[in-house]
């Protein structure tokens, strides 16, 4: 028996209450009355060809297509084949986290890109501390300007321990040159030295402005492996270099490649995450232990070029780093690369041992966020979507101000290690340990406490040991172990601010700028480099006030962090138009 279709309309769109003439209740009968009555045929009962059985017109009206299962059908194909089910998904902000929980929040796949993003952060750190052993040696630093030879009666200070051990390095069989040594950089033209950090501080400027703005455009993986060769360049150009121009231009190109490097790799580690694990995108790359491995590598190589060829060796990883490298879906989906998208998806999927995602989900996921950013159609953003979006203009100044905060409290600091006391190589052990131990409590802090609240804690913490750092000059010895202790301290302060504050930055801006916005607030750090070694030279008079302005500027720094907004567990946003607004204090707690 078959229900005509004017019957099942005629019902469907009149109210059984006002049929006129009907007072019967048996005449009254609702739409799913009829059809369940119609529905209880014999099984053998088939439909004629074309139409379709009462139960799925049914559906059709009043569950657009949804079977009894929760599942939506496709067109044209059996509901019964499961194959064709899909769930609806959900197109809401966080929808590709939906996809990551999906695929697995954290799996061998998760592994791999962690290791292929971050593993180069090691020849990173060989980039940015190797001038302290190349730059000059104990026989430099033991030069006597006057006579023009070395001071065969070097007078120890009793106050430095660190001039006793700089003596000690002289009489070593370890006897090395250095770049001070082979172009003569000493008295009247030590000035020198300082002009190759100003080329690296140079190099990362344009490092931090351009490798974020070609990251947005091009791709995360393209960019890193372009950020990764430039940076082997630049190490190979200075250990090859035959005079100081040559070797300052070298020191550019490395400066480019290091924040290029830093930019890139976390940021695109972060979008393969979930807001549960996101924190590992920023707490677990080897910068402290680069640290500490070249302090080795340097205590056994002490010819300044044999050491720069030497921290060239990692870049073989380059070969493998190219095949396990993936590009981040999230880029891909918002550049309307689905293809590419779904393959990196469906890799994920097979690595993890997950079930693959249907090519209908992106592009309902593309659909989607076409809708939102209607009013942007410019597929590549530049610097002026800072300075025309009043969210990102915000948001990216006070970002600016806490990267300039902290790194001038932690610059302030590692300029003062040259008068601790102890081995150079030990110390230089000491920074790596400090920043290694203060990227790994900034994880669970994060966590914890909030990315807002781990940022203040560093700060803070390093604000107090920057006046302890004050007293202790202004009280006891230079050569007392206890200014060693609270270096130490200070640095891992700043170091757990620096993995919380990069954290926070990058969930702070959408995929479409996220890599620039990191380098506009590098920026910030970059001008600290340039600025702190001016207020430390206020230590050749008054060696306690640089450290009294570090702490205060560290704590001006901390108060802007209350004006972000918290990121802790929301979705990474895609587009400019849905970025996050901050709110002020009022902002989300």
């Amino acid at each position: 028996m078959k229900l005509k279709s004017y019957d099942l309309s005629h019902i469907a769109h009149s109210d059984p209450d006002q049929q006129s003439g009907n007072t019967d209740n048996n005449d009254n009968t609702s739409v799913s009355q009829i059809v369940i009555h119609q529905q209880k045929k014999p099984k053998d009962s088939t439909s004629e060809p074309g139409e379709r059985p009462v139960r799925e017109v049914w559906h059709r009206r009043k569950s657009s297509w949804r079977d009894d299962n929760g599942f939506w059908t496709n067109n044209g194909r059996d509901e019964s084949d499961s194959a064709s089910r899909t769930k609806k998904p959900s197109l809401t902000a966080g929808s590709f986290e939906d996809i990551l929980d999906r695929l697995g929040c954290f799996g061998p796949f998760q592994v791999i890109t962690l290791l292929s993003y971050l593993l180069m952060e090691i020849a990173s750190a060989f980039i940015v501390f190797i001038p302290i052993f190349v730059g000059t040696s104990p026989e430099s630093m033991a030069y006597n300007c006057t006579t023009g030879a070395s001071d065969e009666h070097f007078k120890v200070n009793e106050t430095s321990n660190f001039i006793g051990s700089i003596r000690q390095m002289i009489d070593s069989p370890f006897h090395y040159k250095s770049i001070a040594d082979e172009w003569d950089l000493r008295c009247e033209k030590a000035w020198i030295s300082d002009v190759f950090t100003s080329c690296l501080m140079i190099g990362m400027i344009v490092g931090n402005l351009s490798v974020s703005l070609l990251a947005d455009w091009y791709g995360r993986r393209q960019t890193y492996l372009l950020i990764l060769c430039i940076m082997f360049f630049g190490t190979l150009m200075s250990a090859l270099s035959p005079t100081i121009y040559i070797y300052a231009v070298a020191r550019f190109i490395a400066g480019i490649g290091f924040c290029g490097c830093i930019n890139v790799s976390s940021m695109a580690v972060m979008e393969f995450m979930t807001p549960k694990w996101r924190s590992l995108s920023n707490c677990l790359g080897p910068m402290g232990e680069g640290v500490m491995l070249l302090s080795c590598i340097a205590y056994f190589i002490r010819p300044w070029r044999l050491l720069y060829l030497a921290t060239a060796v990692p870049y073989v990883l380059i070969i493998p780093i190219y095949f396990f490298l993936p590009e981040s879906p999230r880029w891909l989906i918002r550049n309307k690369k689905l293809k590419e998208a779904h393959d990196v998806l469906g890799y994920m999927a097979k690595i993890n041992g997950k079930e693959p995602i249907s090519y209908d989900l992106l592009e309902a996921l593309q659909k989607q966020e076409e809708k939102e950013t209607e009013s942007l159609k410019a597929k590549k953003l530049s610097y002026m979507e800072f300075v025309r979006n009043k969210s990102l203009f915000v948001t990216s100044l006070y970002l600016f101000a806490i990267w300039f905060s902290w790194n001038v409290a932690y610059y302030g600091i590692s300029y003062n290690i040259r008068n601790v006391p102890g081995n150079l190589y030990f110390n230089v052990i000491l920074i790596g340990l400090a920043n290694a131990v203060g990227q790994r409590i900034s994880m669970p802090l994060s966590d914890w406490v909030g990315r807002r609240k781990a940022v203040l804690c560093g700060m803070v913490l390093s604000a107090v040991f920057l006046v302890a750092l004050a007293i202790c000059f202004l009280t006891i010895s230079v050569g007392s172990y206890l200014i060693l202790i609270v270096c130490f301290v200070g640095l891992l302060g700043m170091s757990c601010t620096r993995a919380a504050t990069r954290l926070l930055s990058g969930e702070s801006f959408p995929t479409a700028v996220r890599t620039m916005g990191l380098g506009v607030g590098g920026l910030g750090a970059n001008i600290a480099g340039v600025v702190t070694p001016q207020v430390a030279y206020l230590g050749s008079r008054w060696p306690a006030l640089p450290f009294f302005i570090f702490s205060v500027v560290s704590v001006l720094g901390s108060l802007v962090v209350f004006m972000m907004k918290e990121t802790k567990d929301t979705p990474l946003s895609d587009n400019v138009k849905s970025g996050n607004k901050n709110k002020g204090t009022n902002g989300n707690k």
